[in-house]
């Protein structure tokens, strides 16, 4: 009889030691209360109860109330993400900012079973807007937006995969905005996986007025028997 396959081990790792200094709150981004609960507090909220582990990287000093593992994060965010995969063994990570507090369900199912087979994925969203490159501050030309997409998080990986990524770029000094970015760099054929227009950034004073509009909704939404 055949040995029963052991499932993929997934953990979320989320680099939460930025200052975030844009929002304003002269606190870490990812602690600022938002409707009763930290942004980090949502995040680990929505992830938890579909992974093996979760793993946080904080600002030296600080720590949360949490089962959680904690670890103390860089100076940028690709460090934080660095040591974040040296803390965890699992097969898949699924790297998430704190900063996008309404991650559903259906989007982690998604990333997870993509994941598997691509081995590099992130959530994004094909762009809807009309696109246009500037020049010099003015209309330069139209961008073609049916090939156009905004990346979002999560971003998930073979651990082993995304890992070499960051030692190469450590090694050369590149720095990437986000993991996807840094996988493909180095010849991963990353994978766009349909996210949720709800899944937006809280980074402005702006983004908060808006997230907090829609948390209670949000809240409630959840706290409902399906």
């Amino acid at each position: 009889m055949d040995r029963e396959m052991t499932p993929p081990r997934f953990a979320a790792l989320i680099p939460a030691a930025g200052s975030g200094s844009r929002l304003g709150f002269g606190i870490p981004k990812a602690l600022v209360d938002l409707q009763g609960k930290t942004l980090l507090e949502r995040a680990i909220e929505n992830l938890a109860p579909l992974v093996d582990e979760v793993v946080v990287a904080l600002p030296e000093g600080q720590s949360i109330e949490s089962p959680v593992k904690q670890i103390v994060g860089g100076n940028t965010r690709q460090d934080s993400v660095f040591r974040l995969l040296q803390a965890t063994e699992a097969d898949f990570v699924l790297i998430h900012d704190a900063a996008r507090p309404f991650l559903g369900a259906k989007v982690l199912e998604r990333i997870k079973g993509r994941v598997i087979q691509s081995g590099a994925v992130t959530a994004a969203l094909p762009a809807t807007d009309t696109l246009v490159h500037s020049s010099g501050g003015f209309w330069g030309y139209l961008v073609d937006r049916s090939k156009t997409w905004a990346v979002q998080t999560p971003q998930a990986f073979r651990r082993t995969l995304i890992l070499d990524a960051h030692l190469k770029a450590l090694q050369e000094g590149f720095e990437a905005t986000d993991d996807a970015g840094l996988a493909n760099k180095y010849g991963s054929n990353v994978e766009l996986v349909l996210g949720d227009s709800r899944l937006f950034k809280v980074t402005t004073p702006a983004d908060f007025e808006l997230a907090t509009a829609f948390a209670q909704l949000w809240d409630q939404k959840r706290s409902t028997p399906s």
